[in-house]
Parts: C-alpha cells; sequence; structure tokens
C-alpha cells in the first residue's frame, strides 16, 4: 500500500456484520468510504481479506485501509508543539462527549491527550488540548487565573446599546436541564462571569460583535447576550425563535476564533505567550 493509505487495527467487542462493526468503531470515517474499501478488498478479518460484509466474531481482528479523503472533516488541527494541540472545529461535533467527538479520535494518535476546555457542539473554532498531564494541569490553573483570553465572533438578533461593553454577570448551570440562569447579583450557589463585547458591523438581522471571555463558564456568552437583550441569532436554547426563523439560521452563529496566552514568567508554558493563535477574518465559520 502507498503512503496515502492509512491502516487502521480494530478488535471486535461484539459479533456482528463488519460494516456495523466498522462503523461504531471508526466513526471518524465516512460511512461510504468504509463501503468502498470493503468492495476493493481493502479490509482483512483474522488475516484474510475480503470484499464481503461477513459476520464477525467477538474478538474478531479486522484491519482496513483507507486513504486521508475517506476521514470525515470535522475538525483540523491548528496548532501544534511538544506539549499542546489546538484544533479548529466546524459545528456538530463533540469535543469530548458522545462516542463521535474529537478527544476520542486524537486518542488514536496520541495516547494521554486531554481538553482544556470546551466549546459547545454547534460552536466553531479553536479548543486546546493538552498533550500530558502536567500540562493540563498547567494550563488549567491558567484558565482559573484567568491568563489565557478567548475572543469569539458572533452575530446577534439585535443591536448593541452601545459600541462596547463589559457585562458582570452571576451564573447557575442546571445540569439536568443543560441550560444557565443569568442573575445581575451574587446569589447563593452563583459564579462571577464578566463578558466584553465590540461592535464591529450591522448586519441584515442585527449585529456582528467581537466577544472576549477570560476563563470561561458552560454557555457563558451564549447565555450573557440573551440576558441583556442580545440574543445570539440561531441560537435554539437562550435565541429569539422569531429572528431565528426569519433568518433561517439552526444554530448559533458563534465561533471562537482567537486565543491569547498571558501565562505568568515561572510558566513552562510562557513560550506560548509570543505565538499567535488566531483564524483569519475569511476563515472564521459562523
Amino acid at each position: 500500500y502507498n503512503s496515502f493509505m492509512k491502516k487502521c487495527t480494530i478488535t471486535a467487542k461484539t459479533s456482528g456484520r463488519l460494516l456495523k462493526i466498522l462503523s461504531e468503531n471508526l466513526p471518524e470515517i465516512k460511512y461510504a468510504s468504509l463501503s468502498s474499501a470493503l468492495r476493493k478488498k481493502d479490509v482483512i478479518v483474522d488475516g484474510n481479506r475480503t470484499n464481503e460484509n461477513i459476520t464477525v466474531s467477538t474478538g474478531g481482528k479486522i484491519e482496513i485501509f483507507l486513504p486521508e479523503s475517506a476521514y470525515k472533516t470535522d475538525f483540523s488541527v491548528f496548532y501544534e508543539d511538544k506539549n499542546i494541540l489546538i484544533v479548529n472545529k466546524n459545528k456538530g461535533i463533540e469535543i469530548c462527549d458522545g462516542n463521535y467527538n474529537i478527544a476520542n479520535i486524537l486518542r488514536r494518535s496520541y495516547s494521554e491527550i486531554k481538553p482544556v476546555h470546551r466549546l459547545d457542539r454547534n460552536t466553531s473554532g479553536l479548543c486546546v488540548f493538552a498533550k500530558n498531564a502536567d500540562v493540563l494541569a498547567a494550563l488549567i490553573d491558567a484558565l482559573r487565573n484567568k491568563e489565557i483570553r478567548k475572543f469569539y465572533r458572533t452575530e446577534t438578533a439585535s443591536l448593541p446599546p452601545s459600541d462596547c461593553e463589559t457585562f458582570v454577570d452571576y451564573m447557575i448551570k442546571n445540569a439536568a436541564k443543560s441550560r444557565v440562569k443569568v442573575y445581575s447579583s451574587p446569589v447563593l450557589g452563583s459564579v462571577k462571569t464578566v463578558t466584553k463585547y465590540k461592535f464591529l458591523y450591522p448586519t441584515r438581522y442585527g449585529a456582528m460583535l467581537d466577544v472576549e471571555i477570560t476563563g470561561g463558564f458552560t454557555h457563558q456568552i451564549r447565555a450573557s447576550l440573551a440576558y441583556h437583550g442580545m440574543p445570539i441569532l440561531g441560537d435554539g436554547k437562550y435565541g429569539d425563535n422569531s429572528a431565528n426563523k426569519k433568518s433561517g439560521y439552526r444554530y448559533q452563529r458563534l465561533c471562537a476564533y482567537k486565543l491569547v496566552f498571558c501565562l505568568s514568567d515561572n510558566s513552562p508554558l510562557r513560550y506560548l505567550n509570543n505565538i499567535k493563535i488566531a483564524v483569519k477574518d475569511e476563515d472564521i465559520k459562523l
């Protein structure tokens, strides 16, 4: 096989049809590509090449050879060094939840890799992964100490009251409903959040904003902007249903496009302070 083919090896956890086992164990591969590989006899089961959707026994060893084009393009590696990896993700894929997620895919090549923070399934953009436990601990501390600034581009369903503003809110997460409640002053169990925005330009349905947060609370930007009368266009949870219907957008128009590291001088990762990590304006996917 030439250098453009990648070999994947899996062990069947239960018995079943070959294609079903392949699709369950390789969710990052297009189903059509799995079928194509089978037709071309690029699949080996227990040492025997096959082009039939045979039944595989529990514990069966499956090898499949796939071209680069077989992989779904739900994310790409944006930056990488010996300590961290930053992905640029599309909408529709989880960072680490569910069967098909970026963390599981990356673990095939990086056994210890873990996400430093998260992005909602339908928020696109940059997310940082640590390659080992020490780096993970250092970056989580950096987030807690407000040493990582995260910038987002978003389109709201209304114009902002001013060109720039800082919202100080108090949030409580309802895990059962996967929803955040926002308060204007501290309440029992709440977490203080700070959300800054700058008005960029008006759009057909509202406004384009540049938003900055440090650290980050679940749904912080979506909940804060909605609470202050500027719901994100397309947001089905905190947004304006009539505006969403009028615009036709089904998911929040929100992209994490830039990361700025402000790590302390004694941090072994302080070299990240000098690296520009930002998606170009023309490549931002809302």
